[in-house]
């Protein structure tokens, strides 16, 4: 009896550990306290820095507006919202979220509205001047939105968004790793990358001097992919996951970077400084002194073995037919 109680206890023990690592790779907690040199700060002390600058208001050079993630009902904007006026002093943030909207065009022209509702401006062609702070999808919408509609090719005329610092939160600068799994919503259709809505975004970010990002990421974000987190060419801030929390739906309200947007937008030094640092994975190990690298033998992948087919996306993101829905 004993003997059997004994080896139903290591089976339960075992499966309860499995599946914490199963949760563990599917949610993308992190397990390695990986320091970043250009961003070392810790969690507990951003919280502090928060805690310390509410007690010294500033009046802010523009308004804010946070944008949401894709399918949030408006949780992390109204978070990131409420930390950065307890933060600052200043009043002028709003939060917009795209809970239910039908596509890139949809979402540009609800920002727009409230953002003309909240600090109206007299400019016909666009709205006043504002800082953005942008989580995952949220971050592309104002790109989008910081467009003419002229260029986009949308049906109603539309104000630009006058957007002069954007600052993004796992924002899928380059698409979404996993956008694909959502193919029947127009707004994920159009962040897979490759695709012509991020071509062309990323085409107009290159040409066009709009606006300046800053851009942020944690380490092991399957959602979007780490290395798809900042327009070619842009700094990208990194922090390792905190233990048992989501690496992308968390980073949202993660308070380093929080501390650190918080700071820049005060006209204050920020805490990420120097330049950014390559993720863990691109630096090469310090090997003892004698010691030879191992040998890398590169193998040409064969013309005649295709790449897996890519999956046209739309620019005017207006919700898809109904044959394109999946029924």
């Amino acid at each position: 009896m004993r003997k059997f109680l004994h080896s139903s206890k290591t089976r339960h023990l075992s499966n309860l550990f499995a599946l914490a690592i199963i949760l563990s790779v599917i949610t993308g907690c992190g397990f390695n306290n990986r320091v970043n040199p250009s961003f070392n700060t810790s969690y507990d002390d951003a919280k502090q820095e928060l805690a310390d600058m509410s007690e010294k208001p500033v009046v802010l050079k523009r308004p804010v507006v946070v944008l949401g993630g894709w399918g949030d009902p408006g949780f992390v904007p109204a978070s990131i919202a409420k930390r950065m006026q307890l933060a600052t002093g200043d009043q002028r943030v709003i939060a917009i979220n795209y809970f239910g909207t039908g596509g890139f065009d949809e979402s540009a022209r609800k920002t727009i509205k409230a953002v003309e509702k909240n600090f109206p401006s007299e400019d016909p062609n666009e709205t006043v001047e504002v800082d953005v702070i942008g989580f995952s999808m949220g971050g592309l919408v104002a790109r989008y939105a910081a467009i003419p509609t002229h260029e986009t090719g949308e049906k109603a005329f539309r104000k630009r968004l006058n957007v002069r610092n954007l600052y993004t939160i796992g924002t899928p600068h380059k698409g979404a790793a996993m956008a694909w799994t959502a193919w029947w919503d127009p707004s994920a259709r159009a962040m897979i990358p490759g695709g012509d809505f991020i071509v062309r975004l990323n085409r107009d970010f290159k040409e066009n001097d709009r606006y300046d990002v800053v851009a942020y990421t944690r380490l092991q974000d399957m959602i979007v992919g780490e290395e798809n987190a900042a327009p070619e060419g842009v700094d990208l801030w990194w922090v390792d996951n905190r233990p048992f929390q989501t690496a992308h739906g968390n980073s949202g309200t993660d308070r380093r970077f929080l501390a650190d947007i918080a700071k820049r937008l005060r006209g204050e030094p920020p805490l990420a400084i120097g330049d950014p640092a390559p993720f863990p994975w691109e630096v090469s190990p310090v090997l003892p002194e004698g010691t030879t690298p191992p040998t890398t033998v590169l193998v040409k992948k064969p013309e005649s073995i295709s790449s897996e087919p890519q999956v046209a996306a739309e620019y005017n993101a207006s919700p898809a037919p109904q044959s394109d829905s999946g029924g």
